[in-house]
């Protein structure tokens, strides 16, 4: 029996150091990237991690072979969902980023993709704001 991210009996979520090779927790905090996101849960994130924090591939979110995808483009797009096999947290009840797996006897697991920051800084960053004309003084008689 699949159980799906938040039920009962479901594994609790990896931690940042199940991964060989990711930063200390400090160097995430001002992390400039896609893979950076703030929701403990991780519904922001947006980065490319496309393997379980078991090693194991994702499917892609379009497909139902493995698994039969209940999380479509259609309705999803704005959770991250696409035709893609990122590890996303697409339900209002996800505690973790996750991904529907290519092991047939594994449905879906969490992915470790790191803590989240308290701010992320999107590169590139958007142009700093036009500079205005210095304001005239008003006309005479006005305050």
């Amino acid at each position: 029996a699949s159980r799906s991210p938040g039920s009962p009996g479901a594994v609790a979520a990896p931690t940042q150091a199940s991964a060989p090779g990711r930063q200390p927790h400090a160097a995430w905090q001002s992390r400039v990237s896609a893979e950076c996101y703030t929701s403990h849960q991780g519904i922001d994130y947006r980065g490319f991690v496309n393997v379980t924090a078991r090693g194991v591939p994702c499917q892609r979110w379009t497909a139902d072979a493995p698994h039969e995808s209940k999380f479509k483009t259609d309705g999803y797009s704005q959770r991250g969902i696409g035709n893609h096999n990122y590890c996303r947290a697409p339900g209002t009840w996800s505690y973790c980023a996750w991904c529907y797996t290519m092991e047939p006897l594994l449905e879906w697991d969490c992915c470790d993709v790191g803590m989240p920051a308290d701010t992320c800084v999107w590169n590139p960053s958007p142009p700093p704001p036009p500079s205005l004309p210095p304001l005239a003084p008003p006309p005479h008689g006005l305050p």
